[in-house]
């Protein structure tokens, strides 16, 4: 049937696409947060978190290992300190565009 070849297809392209992702060291959840911070810039973790509908809980393991890679930086917000904004890397940036060149 039409749907079950669908699915196929569907199964196929996502495990390609996060053995892709995998030889980077990225979660397809931490590839959207770095196409988002590439695209739209700098934001508060919450608001990113928000931007592509992941819980708090999420953001914040996703966003930990980014950190840990070095493909994000946390900075403290000078309008409250309670709050992280964060901004994509140079090595995020070569990491997304080596991801889009695949």
């Amino acid at each position: 049937s039409v749907g079950f070849l669908v699915k196929q297809i569907s199964d196929l392209f996502r495990l390609r696409f996060e053995a892709v992702l995998r030889d980077k060291g990225v979660h397809p959840r931490q590839y959207l947060l770095l196409l988002v911070l590439r695209d739209e810039g700098t934001m508060p973790q919450q608001a990113l978190g928000a931007r592509v509908g992941m819980d708090r809980t999420t953001t914040m393991q996703a966003v930990q290992g980014l950190a840990e890679a070095g493909l994000v930086a946390r900075e403290d917000d000078p309008a409250d300190r309670r709050v992280y904004r964060l901004v994509i890397t140079r090595q995020g940036r070569a990491t997304v565009d080596a991801l889009e060149a695949k």
